[in-house]
């Protein structure tokens, strides 16, 4: 019976894994910053529970990346949005 090839990992989770492996840090370290226990960054990081808003925002300001990079993969430069008044 063959092994079936490993699914690529995607979403926030993988995202926080992938930046969290390339600082070098362990669950137990990004857990620490994050004021969590190690067990909830790994059900996190798999895709188990989801991050809150403001997990969310201090993984932005731990990592130094926008909101924007940390949901949908991509940073966003020097974008426009047209102010029209609120009525």
């Amino acid at each position: 019976m063959g092994r079936k090839a490993a699914k690529e990992k995607e979403g926030i989770g993988a995202r926080v894994e992938a930046l969290r492996n390339k600082k070098g840090w362990t669950q137990e370290e990004l857990a620490r910053k994050l004021f969590m226990k190690r067990e909830a960054l790994k059900n996190k990081e798999l895709g188990i529970r989801p991050f809150s808003l403001e997990e969310a925002c201090a993984l932005c300001e731990i990592f130094q990346i926008t909101l924007d990079e940390l949901v949908n993969g991509v940073r966003t430069e020097n974008v426009s949005i047209g102010r029209s008044p609120i009525r």
